[in-house]
């Protein structure tokens, strides 16, 4: 079978233990656990990227991030099956399929995740967005329908590590 570069040399399964970890520690730090936030953001930063949490880089709206990364999350996630489809972008299809499934599946659920405090239920990472109204609705239903393929896809490449070289042509 033909590895090269998408094997990383041997070094990809350092690389994924590493990544694991961080991503998993990620989730201990954050918000939503009452840390003192002085003394641990130093720590919590770095490891918030391993998830592609990159904040509020331009001052932007909450609702602007939301989409922004919601977009990328869909864009990513079509053009990981496309290419694992007709067997070609094998980098980065490795990559989607190892390194990027915990933020991209995460910000499908944060595209799920609406709060029903107040008047109106909200999405919880842009409380000035209505859920399922409008382009909400929209995100909504392409969430539902983008995430299971992209499960399955994933199902199916975890079988072969990844490469979509090792994959059966039938």
């Amino acid at each position: 079978a033909r590895r090269g570069l998408t094997d990383l040399f041997g070094w990809l399964p350092i690389l994924l233990e590493i990544s694991a970890f961080t991503q998993g520690a990620s989730f201990v730090f954050s918000t939503s656990v009452p840390w003192d936030r002085k003394l641990v953001e130093p720590v919590a930063s770095p490891l918030r990227l391993t998830m592609l949490d990159i904040g509020n880089l331009q001052q932007l709206s909450d609702e602007t991030m939301f989409m922004a990364k919601s977009a990328v999350a869909f864009a990513l996630i079509l053009t990981y099956i496309i290419m694992v489809a007709l067997r070609t972008g094998a980098p980065l299809v490795k990559v989607v399929s190892t390194l990027m499934v915990a933020p991209l599946c995460t910000q499908l659920a944060r595209i799920l995740d609406c709060e029903h405090s107040g008047p109106h239920p909200h999405v919880a990472s842009a409380p000035g967005m209505r859920c399922f109204e409008g382009i909400h609705m929209k995100m909504s239903v392409m969430t539902w329908i983008v995430g299971p393929c992209y499960l399955y896809v994933l199902l199916m490449m975890t079988g072969v590590e990844g490469n979509i070289y090792d994959l059966d042509g039938s």
